[in-house]
């Protein structure tokens, strides 16, 4: 889907005084929660009333500190009919005693007790599509028709919006392409001190002077961790200069952890590669690199990783699949002088381990202009205050 949704300017008429009630199954952490708590400004922020309504977690707290309600229901349940009723029922309550506007569903399970409460009681109500979901079998799919049951679906990504026209054949002026917005403030790399990089570098006791890369994700198999050791070592072999190699994310797995280790020591790059486990301060993390690598196997649906560390101005390497190619410019999409990374063929190791040598080749003055741009890309193209405000554009619509 090359054109993206061009919507009239927001005059927020709609949005005053009305309430909208988001869906979501948890707010404890990831890319639909935090922008559901996005959101939640931009509607307080617009004079509107926000409610969101899951099962809990850490980011309520910032819910209501935005302004917005927060309603613990079992919005986490999947295939639970009895809690599918449950949610219908509290939801009708709420959605008559608060005299909701309009009703956002941001996943699957929560879709499809709000798509009837909507039919029941008149409420406009729509999805985002923030995954991608798979279709192996016919239960699947009707769990997953639920997410283009609306009056209008966003999709978070072009990609995402072709991936939803092949599958369900919806007309153009039902979908709309909403990327999801990257926080420059909290990416800002210029607002992290050098003691607090020392410190992490330190703790994780990364050497000094050596060109650094980062792959920041959960360790499991589909994020490519084995391609980044293929492609390191495909660099050994050709006695080029290497990059220390951070892998920084929460194991899936114990087996895979152990997979990944041996492989490292098999390979006899103990030096080479650091694990070093979850972290809290992605940013913080990002300031120790000289770029990032993203050699996810599954095509992701925007792909947080290549965006955040773009706007924490770093090159970006990434397979070129998913949202990547929309969030990474390179050519032939501009010229060369205007890339903010590289995007190579899908599992192709040897072209990620030239984009590494490419990487490394430039004057540490040219990469940072690199990594400059990447942030000025995500800057005018995936900002939170871009996101919100073509939300409440397609809610204008609605309303």
């Amino acid at each position: 889907v090359e054109t993206q949704t061009i919507l009239p300017p927001m005059t927020q008429s709609a949005i005053k005084d009305s309430t909208i009630l988001q869906i979501i199954p948890g707010l404890e952490t990831g890319g639909a929660e935090r922008t559901t708590v996005d959101m939640v400004r931009g509607i307080v922020e617009s004079r509107g009333r926000a409610l969101v309504a899951s099962s809990g977690g850490r980011l309520v707290k910032e819910v209501e500190e935005h302004g917005g309600t927060h309603i613990t229901l079992p919005l986490d349940a999947k295939l639970k009919f009895h809690l599918h009723v449950k949610n219908f029922i509290e939801l009708v309550r709420l959605c008559r005693q608060e005299k909701v506007d309009l009703i956002h569903a941001r996943s699957r399970a929560p879709a499809i007790p709000a798509y009837y409460v909507a039919k029941l009681l008149g409420i406009p109500f729509l999805t985002t599509y923030h995954g991608i979901y798979s279709e192996k079998n016919k239960l699947k799919r009707w769990y997953n028709s639920y997410m283009v049951s609306g009056k209008a679906v966003i999709a978070n990504s072009n990609y995402t919006a072709s991936l939803i026209k092949e599958r369900y054949q919806l007309a153009d002026d039902k979908i709309h392409v909403v990327h999801r917005g990257t926080d420059l403030d909290r990416f800002d790399p210029a607002k992290i001190s050098d003691f607090a990089t020392s410190t992490m570098r330190k703790s994780w006791k990364v050497p000094e002077g050596r060109p650094v890369g980062i792959l920041l994700g959960r360790l499991t198999d589909w994020k490519g961790h084995f391609h980044a050791l293929r492609a390191l070592k495909i660099l050994k072999m050709r006695q080029a200069e290497t990059p220390l190699l951070l892998f920084t994310g929460k194991a899936q797995s114990e087996t895979y952890l152990e997979r990944l280790k041996e492989q490292i020591k098999a390979d006899g790059m103990q030096d080479d590669v650091i694990i070093t486990g979850h972290t809290d301060d992605v940013p913080l993390a990002f300031t120790l690199a000289h770029f990032a690598i993203v050699p996810s196997t599954k095509p992701e649906a925007f792909g947080r990783s290549v965006a955040e560390a773009s706007a924490s101005g770093l090159p970006v390497i990434a397979f070129n699949h998913g949202g990547a190619t929309e969030t990474i410019a390179c050519p032939p999409d501009v010229e060369d002088k205007m890339r903010t990374g590289y995007r190579v063929p899908v599992r192709d190791d040897n072209a990620l381990a030239d984009a590494m040598a490419d990487v490394l080749a430039l004057l540490p003055s040219q990469r940072r202009a690199m990594g400059e741009r990447g942030r000025a890309h995500i800057a005018q193209h995936f900002s939170i205050d871009e996101m919100i405000t073509k939300t409440l554009n397609v809610y204008e619509k609605l309303l």
